[in-house]
């Protein structure tokens, strides 16, 4: 099977939107050690919401206010390249991140409405959600997406309330 190469105008978008990322990706990490996960992703939902496409809404449970973690950085980002997904394919009209605690453990969650797609067939080329799971299970937690065409995406992360250390 041939793989068509991408066009010169598509290769400079991809590099200027990873460029754009990994610049958010390090102002929010620096204010990590001072804010924590909780008000970092707090802040950044906030400002997110007249700039996406889909009604935005933040569901994160004020006991994890104080909750601190090495694994806040990979969370962020997680969440960052699931709105980027949605924002990207999703056609969605609302969008919630849940941050919560959930069986013993921690729960990030970002749930969509939008046109949802078979996780059996992702076309070539759509890496974020493979490296997504590769993050969330190097760091100790679990991953697991559902969607079914038509009725949305949910991602959810899950870690031990006791993130252990990487």
């Amino acid at each position: 099977m041939t793989v068509p190469a991408a066009s010169h105008a598509d290769t400079r978008k991809y590099l200027l939107e990873r460029v754009e990322e990994a610049a958010v990706v390090q102002l929010y990490a620096d204010g990590f050690d001072e804010l924590g996960f909780y008000e970092a992703l707090s802040e950044y939902l906030s400002g997110l919401s007249g700039a996406v496409p889909f009604r935005l809404v933040a569901r994160l449970d004020p006991d994890l206010q104080r909750w601190r973690s090495r694994q806040d950085a990979m969370l962020f980002r997680l969440v960052q390249e699931a709105l980027l997904n949605a924002r990207k394919h999703a056609r969605a009209r609302n969008l919630s991140v849940a941050f919560e605690r959930q069986e013993g453990g921690i729960a990030l969650s970002v749930e969509d409405d939008g046109c949802g797609f078979d996780t059996r067939t992702i076309p070539l080329g759509h890496y974020g959600l493979l490296t997504m799971r590769e993050r969330a299970e190097v760091s100790g937690g679990t991953f697991h997406v559902s969607s079914e065409r038509g009725r949305g995406t949910r991602i959810t992360v899950r870690f031990p309330l006791e993130a252990p250390a990487t």
